[in-house]
């Protein structure tokens, strides 16, 4: 009834952000974010097509080892810790334009993704696009569709796809990734102590 009064058609699209889309046929989904970043598309294509640097912009990747030509071997820690391995394999390339990949072992990640690159208007740097597909997940899909829940999920799967964008713009633009680990927690005085 309110989708109703509010023109909302839940059918055309229905997710609740514009950053998450039906694939072709209903066979999955798709989130994608873009950020302008202040390089070349060559200097960001050969930093994102050299994979084991990825733990340094990829939040919970820890480790990736190149395994061939087009091959590399990833390891991370989930959300709760547990360990996450998988294989990638590229299936396509534009050199300074597009890196598109498919994952070959694990379901409880995207199927597969691509990166583009292409030069911001006005000489101001480049646009990276990032795009990872899901296709073998029903039960995301669906929770994806739900009112609610679906809007919680979509901006979590927004926020990993926009953090990985981010710490690869800092990475390229200022060398590193900017992190609080190690530093002051600010916690307050002992108690008894007056300030």
């Amino acid at each position: 009834m309110l989708y109703d009064r509010l023109h909302v058609n839940r059918a055309e699209h229905p997710f609740s952000s514009s950053n998450v889309s039906k694939l072709p046929g209903g066979a999955g989904f798709r989130v994608h974010r873009a950020m302008t970043i202040q390089a070349s598309p060559e200097q960001l294509y050969d930093t994102w097509h050299d994979v084991e640097r990825a733990s340094a912009y990829m939040p919970m990747v820890q480790e990736v080892r190149k395994t061939g030509e087009k091959s590399s071997h990833w390891l991370a820690r989930g959300p709760q810790g547990q360990r996450l391995e998988w294989d990638i394999e590229i299936v396509r390339e534009e050199p300074g334009r597009l890196i598109e990949w498919r994952v070959i072992n694990n379901p409880m990640l995207e199927d597969n993704g691509r990166v583009r690159f292409t030069a911001a208007p006005g000489g101001r740097g480049t646009i990276a696009i990032l795009e990872m597909d899901f296709v073998h997940h029903r039960k995301l899909q669906t929770v994806l569709e739900m009112p609610l829940l679906g809007r919680a999920t979509d901006i979590m799967l927004e926020t990993q796809v926009a953090e990985i964008l981010r710490r690869f713009k800092s990475l390229v633009e200022a060398g590193e990734v900017p992190t609080i680990k190690g530093q002051p927690t600010g916690k307050q005085a002992e108690e008894g102590v007056r300030v």
